[in-house]
């Protein structure tokens, strides 16, 4: 939606294209540091900050008008991105056990472009029936629930009994 509040605001090509700058950099070095942090100090710690990222991401883009806003936002919505990316996957081989690991990944992974395929339609209807500040706004009180959901998430392995019941947790945390 980031892209729809630029053109309406009558920015340049140019201009909206280095958010994708602004975001690519801040995804690289973020990406570079995340997993062995969240190593070191717990996936979980970083699930939320990632969360918390993309929700100030969210309200920023709901009042931006200025270059620099939408370049903040979009470094906050990448950092979450990135935690999506790298945290996800590594928290999931720690509460999978061997059996589920092989399928739980796979299916994890495609629950999160099932997501971005939703999402990405969805915006477009949000936008056009209530504006784009609406959607920031959905889009904070879906983050609001992620966080929520999060911390019930388990810190340890637990004894899967089925792919399903292992997956369970990622579906609800992931919705």
């Amino acid at each position: 939606g980031m892209s729809l509040s630029m053109k309406t605001l009558e920015f340049s090509a140019s201009a909206i294209s280095s958010t994708s700058i602004v975001s690519g950099v801040v995804a690289i070095l973020f990406g570079l540091v995340i997993s062995t942090w969240s190593d070191r100090f717990g996936r979980k710690l970083f699930l939320a900050l990632g969360i918390l990222g993309a929700a100030s991401g969210a309200v920023l883009l709901s009042g931006a008008t200025q270059l620099w806003q939408f370049w903040l936002a979009t470094a906050l919505l990448y950092a979450g991105h990135t935690v999506n990316g790298s945290v996800i996957p590594a928290f999931g081989t720690d509460l999978l056990d061997a059996k589920a690991l092989s399928q739980g990944l796979s299916k994890l992974s495609a629950v999160t472009w099932i997501a971005g395929i939703v999402g990405f339609t969805a915006t477009g209807y949000v936008v056009d029936a209530w504006g784009a500040s609406a959607l920031y706004t959905i889009a904070v009180g879906f983050v609001l629930l992620a966080i929520t959901i999060s911390g019930l998430l388990p810190t340890e392995q637990r004894k899967t009994k089925t792919v399903f019941e292992g997956l369970t947790t990622w579906f609800t945390a992931l919705a």
